[in-house]
């Protein structure tokens, strides 16, 4: 196929600094984009081979809607140490390149991750809010609910058979006995043996996948009907895995009470999730398995920032009028501009007047039909499931035959895949005609009519006024 192709032939040293070129070129854009206040959402990645990715998205408000660029996917920069001041430290350098003024403290107005003890003291050193990962969050109500749950099913099960009764874990021993059965028929001679009979294969779970216990046992489902037939006669390591009767009734009741689980595991990884809906969906797992709330409540231990995470819903809610003190203080900074100079004019005067002022707010708030004094905040992402969907991409981008690649190389590519938006065919000509200019810059007679002229020295960066006219006013507009 290379004969049909009119291109000329390019080296890989050129491609890499072409893909650079054009990274910068999106990165300026998403500076220029960048509001002065925004969120964080991030999240770590390791492949498995050694190499550990922390990916970093902003999030905010532009023109009505939530821009969710990706700033940075790189490892941290002492690979060998993963504490809570890396992370920030790894914060701050990052947004160091969207502008020299910008840092965590003047920069950020929360952070989005997982519910874990690095995250929360993360949280407390950057003295910002932390949103806990609604989807990490179901997904320890889910392990809790298969543990009780599970315990409650076995001995139901055992009285209806007259069988003995005890208190055990019983569902972690079930999943356990599948996910063994499951690494039995995944063999050569087990794997062709299952291919003659049926067309399902065994699917292991994985840690990070919220649905993956669920996938396991749903799969085990469809291949007992083959596994419990005497007439295919398999090897005693499968057959020992095999689940009983009274097991298997047990694992199917289990099965049906989880499908709400999936439902609003699912749900939740809709990029439209705010969080209020967010809450309606866990109020309604809660109200139909009492007992979870221990991980999904609202003032559920685990949740790190309950206050700010109550009064960004109620912003949402329209009912900003109910912010308790706390959650005013906790959502103060998505307070317009104009209201917040109000809320430090009031500060700053007498007790009576800060009564009438308070008084005035409220009866201009009713007059403007409860016009709500705060920014929208729909920007506020209950999880961090963009950064998984962006690791999904990275598996199959860092595949086994690039394993070679520079992370510095992995990134543009990922930088560039996820913020495709940001960059087409004009910003990639851009980019060649300043590049053929630069180099052409180079040459005697070039140079002769720069320095005669005194309009440019060698190597001096080429003006948008320089390019042709349709690419300068293409610079302009992503000025």
């Amino acid at each position: 196929m290379r004969k049909y192709v009119k291109t000329e032939t390019i080296s890989r040293t050129s491609i890499m600094e072409y893909f650079e070129k054009i990274t910068d070129e999106v990165r300026t854009s998403i500076q220029n984009e960048l509001p002065a206040m925004f969120g964080i959402i991030f999240d770590g990645w390791s492949d498995g081979s050694g190499a550990h990715l922390v990916a970093i998205f902003a999030s905010y408000m532009f023109q009505d809607s939530v821009m969710t660029p990706l700033l940075a996917c790189a490892p941290l920069l002492d690979e060998e140490s993963f504490t809570a001041f890396d992370y920030k430290e790894y914060f701050e350098s990052t947004l160091k390149c969207y502008g020299a003024h910008r840092n965590v403290e003047n920069s950020v107005q929360f952070l989005t991750g997982d519910n874990c003890a690095v995250n929360k003291l993360l949280g407390r050193i950057c003295e910002k809010p932390l949103v806990g990962c609604a989807s990490h969050r179901l997904h320890l109500a889910s392990k809790y609910f298969l543990n009780t749950h599970g315990m409650r099913l076995f001995k139901l099960t055992c009285y209806l058979f007259q069988l003995f009764s005890f208190v055990l874990q019983i569902s972690e021993v079930l999943i356990s006995k599948v996910y063994d059965c499951m690494k039995k028929l995944r063999t050569l001679k087990n794997s062709a043996k299952l291919r003659k009979l049926c067309k399902f294969r065994p699917i292991l779970p994985v840690v990070t996948r919220w649905l993956s216990t669920y996938n396991m046992l749903a799969r085990y489902m469809e291949l007992h009907p083959y596994l419990s037939d005497v007439g295919n006669r398999w090897e005693r390591a499968v057959a020992i895995k095999v689940l009983s009767v009274e097991e298997f009734q047990t694992v199917e009741a289990l099965l049906n009470s989880m499908k709400q689980f999936r439902y609003f595991s699912l749900e939740l990884q809709r990029s439209d999730v705010d969080m209020t809906d967010t809450r309606d969906l866990l109020d309604c797992i809660i109200a139909s398995n009492p007992g979870i709330e221990l991980y999904i409540g609202p003032r559920a231990p685990i949740v790190y920032s309950t206050d700010f995470e109550a009064g960004v819903i109620k912003i949402q809610r329209k009912a900003d009028h109910d912010l308790s003190d706390a959650e005013k203080n906790a959502v103060k900074c998505f307070l317009k501009p104009s209201v917040h100079r109000n809320h430090n004019e009031t500060t700053t005067s007498s007790g009576e007047d800060a009564v009438e002022t308070l008084e005035a707010l409220r009866k201009r708030r009713r007059i403007e039909n409860h016009t709500s004094l705060y920014a929208d905040v729909k920007h506020v992402l209950p999880t961090s499931n963009i950064c998984e969907r962006l690791f999904s991409r990275a598996k199959l981008t860092y595949s086994a035959l690039r394993k070679n690649m520079l992370p510095v190389h992995l990134e543009e590519v990922l930088y560039l895949l996820v913020n495709k938006h940001l960059w087409n065919e004009r910003v990639i000509e851009k980019v060649l005609v300043r590049e053929r200019l630069r180099r052409n810059s180079t040459a005697p007679s070039i140079q002769a009519l720069h320095s005669s002229s005194n309009a440019h020295t060698v190597n001096a960066p080429v003006q948008d006024s320089e390019l042709p006219g349709n690419l300068s006013e293409i610079s302009r507009e992503r000025a």
